[in-house]
């Protein structure tokens, strides 16, 4: 019997998702208007902090 679902066990919302890889991507190259102006600008999601 198949206790979970091949929804549930694929990677895509793990860490190999698109959400996690544009977080790796943005803290690689932050955007700053005056020391990186070609950077990533990160807009998917406020953080609480």
């Amino acid at each position: 019997m198949k206790m979970l679902s091949t929804k549930a066990t694929c990677n895509s919302h793990g860490q190999d998702s698109s959400y996690f890889l544009g977080w790796e991507a943005y803290e690689k190259n932050p955007f700053d208007e005056t020391s990186n102006p070609n950077g990533i600008i990160q807009m998917g999601l406020a953080e609480n902090q």
